[in-house]
């Protein structure tokens, strides 16, 4: 493992060894891409990406957290590719190439709004809210944030 994916692996287990030991990278890179995907493709004319999304997603209560907390990195990179930072701030870059690319198709208030619909998110299922209907609301203000 370089150096930069040991630092990447302890910045998302938040120090801790043994999560960080237990993640399966592989899964997780094909989670962050197809995340990315969703990001890039997400709206009004494609509620399909919607439902289906949140459907999946919604069954599977005790990944939802980290799948969202992936989602806020990936956003968060998005953002600072459209602002214009330099790579050493970025936590995704083996997703760079890809992640250019998607960051210029929205602003950078398109990608804070959502930032801040996943967290609202995040809060909302922490209360043990309707997790479909959450994720559901937090896409369509994907797409509103457009």
């Amino acid at each position: 493992m370089t150096e930069s994916e040991l630092d990447f692996h302890a910045q998302r287990s938040h120090g801790s060894v043994d999560k960080a030991l237990a993640e399966n990278s592989t899964e997780m890179e094909v989670l962050r891409e197809e995340l990315l995907e969703v990001l890039e493709k997400v709206s009004f004319d494609r509620m399909d990406i919607v439902f289906a999304f949140a459907k999946t997603w919604a069954r599977q209560t005790e990944q939802l957290q980290p799948v969202l907390n992936e989602l806020l990195g990936l956003i968060r990179d998005l953002a600072l590719y459209r602002s214009g930072c330099g790579q050493s701030d970025i936590q995704n870059r083996n997703l760079s190439a890809k992640m250019i690319l998607v960051a210029q198709t929205r602003s950078l208030k398109a990608w804070l709004d959502r930032f801040t619909a996943v967290r609202n998110t995040q809060i909302a299922l922490s209360g043990n809210a309707n997790a479909q209907l959450f994720l559901e609301n937090m896409l369509i203000e994907f797409c509103e944030a457009a």
